[in-house]
């Protein structure tokens, strides 16, 4: 499920890469679902991450675990501004970084194991 949420991120920051890039009068259609993709993958991100972490960690250090976890929005924030000023002066530029930073975590997710336990099922 995670993989999907972040796929749907990855995909709806290339449409709006595309958006931006080919921007006409009839580019709409492209741009709402570059929007909507995009939408749905950053928003359920951090929640599904979250419940994730629970389950792998356990619910004994859940409040430590969810502090690391959320605090990852600052260093998230940080990295926005970044793009936000190198999109002043290239938005595709900005939105290409932005894809190609949720398409790592996308590619990497289906590697995810408990810890402790052995991967017995080979990818």
């Amino acid at each position: 499920m995670l993989a999907a949420v972040l796929t749907a991120l990855t995909v709806g920051q290339l449409l709006l890469a595309a958006a931006v890039q080919h921007a006409t009068p009839g580019s709409g259609p492209l741009l709402w679902s570059g929007v909507v993709a995009a939408g749905l993958g950053g928003g359920a991100f951090y929640p599904l991450l979250a419940s994730l972490v629970r389950e792998f960690f356990g619910v004994e250090r859940a409040g430590e675990i969810h502090a690391v976890v959320y605090s990852a929005k600052a260093l998230a924030g940080v990295a926005a501004v970044a793009l936000a000023l190198v999109a002043l002066s290239s938005p595709v530029t900005a939105l290409g970084v932005a894809t190609a930073i949720a398409a790592l975590p996308a590619l990497a997710t289906p590697r995810l194991r408990i810890p402790g336990l052995p991967a017995t099922i080979p990818l």
